[in-house]
């Protein structure tokens, strides 16, 4: 039996929402109308428009130029020390995952800043080794597309995630643990019975 501990990146081990922080730390923000549309679009509708529109700032750019602003990034992105502690109990037994909807750059470089045995993450689309914009494989509200495997079986599961998205997910793991970081948060996740580490 394996013991695993599946990790989500934006909004618990980071506040940031590393996609759209990550683009901008590129120097490569869409205009104001795209934020202030996309804003209105999640809010209302929760319509990944303004998501869209950041990635799509990355056509033309190498992979290779990105991977090596991703670990630029990474190096000086600041991470919630109280999480990471949490995460750390959880080492000596167990195989640690990110399984986020960031960018694999930015997964890859978290993960081998933090030790982390491996990660699932949102691809960008190249090609011939160029961004064309878009993603190859988006894993915004879809994480449990790659999780089959792991969830089946006699694994034992834990998650750590903020995002009320992955609740469906956690009741399929053993244990799980929500990141409250707002007061609706806490309304949310003590109405689903998940235990709550509480950063608000």
């Amino acid at each position: 039996m394996r013991k695993i501990l599946l990790v989500d990146i934006c909004g618990t081990i980071t506040v940031k929402n590393t996609t759209l922080d990550f683009i901008t730390f590129l120097g490569k923000k869409p205009n104001f109308l795209s934020i202030f549309l996309g804003r209105l679009a999640w809010r209302f509708f929760k319509n990944d428009y303004l998501r869209k529109k950041y990635i799509k700032t990355t056509y033309g750019m190498s992979c290779n130029e990105l991977s090596l602003y991703a670990i630029k990034y990474v190096e000086q992105l600041e991470l919630d020390q109280v999480i990471l502690e949490f995460i750390n109990k959880y080492r000596e037994d167990h195989e640690l995952y990110f399984v986020t909807a960031s960018l694999d750059i930015i997964a890859s470089q978290l993960a081998n800043r933090l030790k982390i045995c491996g990660y699932y993450a949102s691809e960008l689309n190249y090609i011939e080794g160029v961004s064309v914009g878009c993603l190859k494989i988006d894993l915004l509200d879809k994480k449990d597309s790659v999780l089959s495997s792991i969830l089946s079986g006699e694994n034992q599961v834990t998650m750590i995630s903020d995002n009320f998205g992955d609740y469906d997910i956690m009741k399929s793991c053993n244990d799980a643990w929500a990141v409250a970081r707002d007061n609706n948060a806490l309304k949310f996740w003590r109405a689903k019975s998940i235990n709550i580490i509480n950063r608000s």
